[in-house]
């Protein structure tokens, strides 16, 4: 073979090697990613201020949840963790210094449907940071210098862990280093409100249950909740339902022993009205205990849990 024919197959070669890695890499970038996140800014409550001015801000938001790799595993595009984070701007003072509320939703689906069961619905009502309108935000890991950036940082990576929970039993556990450094960082900032851990119910409260051994049975009971339960109703809805019930009695015990885990709130939040529609066609005995199980768990959700005194 001559120099030139063996310069044009290396050559060829070459080139093919290159157009395969080229035509790759949007599906190697894809595959990177957790989050398929919705973002929106609301600012009504600010006045007369330009709308169009915060759509960049909700561009970088939403840059940084979709493009952001939050951990080393490859998610393919099909399995990114449907999620909406809605920022209501509040209070503007000095013109930049903001008062916010933050509204998080998640789901993942069940085994074999098309069924999205909730994983997280939360309102932060104690979001505060500063921005100038126009100004770029960096996001660094190592070292977050906006407060903004470290609360959506912070529930990135709680949607994640509630979904990883859901699918592995302690599978978020990869997740608690990063989630302690962003805690250590904001509680570093005097002026960031919302990660004193003498106040309850606060990102505080959301990381202890995520990463305190003390709330490991309700991580537990979150996996039972839907790997074995949840995910094999369409194999067997009754089989389904009874390990569901089952979860449901455990976290009676649960909120017995911890009677003010801040998973108490997340779990009633998410899962309530899921409970009902996955009852409401149960056997009246099961419907019966499920009901009691939830009046003595929630006692304010009685409209709701009326819904399963009878068949529909």
């Amino acid at each position: 073979m001559s120099y030139r024919t063996k310069f044009i197959m290396h050559y060829s070669t070459r080139r093919l090697c290159l157009l395969i890695i080229f035509c790759l890499m949007p599906l190697m970038a894809i595959r990177a990613q957790e989050l398929q996140a919705r973002v929106s800014i609301s600012t009504e409550s600010l006045g007369a201020v330009e709308r169009s001015a915060y759509k960049d801000l909700e561009r970088q938001l939403s840059d940084l949840l979709n493009k952001t790799r939050w951990t080393k595993i490859d998610y393919k595009k099909q399995e990114r963790i449907p999620c909406s984070f809605s920022l209501k701007l509040t209070e503007l003072k000095d013109n930049n210094k903001y008062q916010a509320e933050l509204a998080i939703s998640a789901s993942r689906t069940a085994f074999k449907t098309s069924y999205d069961s909730p994983i997280l619905v939360y309102v932060d009502k104690e979001v505060n940071f500063e921005w100038d309108l126009g100004t770029p935000l960096s996001y660094q890991e190592q070292s977050i210098d906006n407060h903004l950036l470290a609360c959506f940082a912070f529930y990135a990576y709680s949607v994640i862990a509630m979904s990883l929970d859901s699918y592995g039993l302690e599978a978020s556990q990869m997740l608690h280093e990063s989630i302690k450094q962003i805690e250590t960082q904001a509680k570093a900032q005097a002026s960031w409100n919302g990660w004193d851990a003498f106040e309850r119910n606060n990102r505080s409260s959301f990381i202890s249950v995520l990463t305190d051994p003390k709330h490991k049975p309700f991580r537990e009971l979150w996996y039972s909740y839907h790997r074995l339960g949840l995910d094999i109703c369409e194999q067997s809805i009754a089989k389904g339902r009874a390990l569901v019930l089952e979860q449901v009695r455990r976290l009676k015990t649960y909120k017995d022993e911890l009677y003010d885990s801040f998973y108490i709130q997340l779990f009633e939040a998410s899962k309530i009205k899921e409970l009902v529609l996955l009852f409401q066609e149960a056997p009246q005995e099961e419907r019966d205990e499920l009901r009691k199980l939830l009046d003595e768990l929630y006692p304010t959700h009685q409209e709701e849990l009326d819904k399963l005194r009878t068949r529909r």
